[in-house]
């Protein structure tokens, strides 16, 4: 069954990011530019992600979450240095830094992630 699982398209996969590692405000050795990763052929969506939080009824609170989407295919895309995005990095793309709040391994039926969506906010 796995495999008839097909990459995402490369027609869909249109546009490259820069991926620039956190770094702590705590930490000491952080005093050089931060590491930047650059990531080809991926797909950025805008998005409208929020949810309820706070219980229910009156005293439930829609949050914003993300409105940024990037897809990273694991076949497709080209991840230039092997580089795994982590919560907390930044990605550049179209001249504004938004932030990775979350991260989706996708495996459809693959012992490994077919791909990843990473949410921005």
């Amino acid at each position: 069954m796995a495999k008839d699982v097909r990459p995402i398209p490369m027609r869909a996969l249109v546009d490259s990011i820069e991926v620039i590692e956190h770094q702590s405000a705590t930490s000491t050795d952080n005093l050089g530019e931060p590491v930047r990763h650059r990531f080809e052929r991926v797909l950025v969506q805008p998005v409208d992600k929020r949810q309820v939080t706070g219980g229910a009824g009156d005293s439930a609170q829609l949050q914003h979450i993300g409105n940024t989407l990037v897809f990273i295919d694991a076949i497709n895309s080209v991840n230039v240095d092997g580089y795994s995005v982590k919560l907390g990095d930044k990605v550049e793309y179209g001249g504004v830094t938004r932030q990775v709040i979350q991260i989706d391994a996708l495996k459809a039926w693959l012992p490994t992630p077919h791909h990843w969506e990473v949410w921005l906010q």
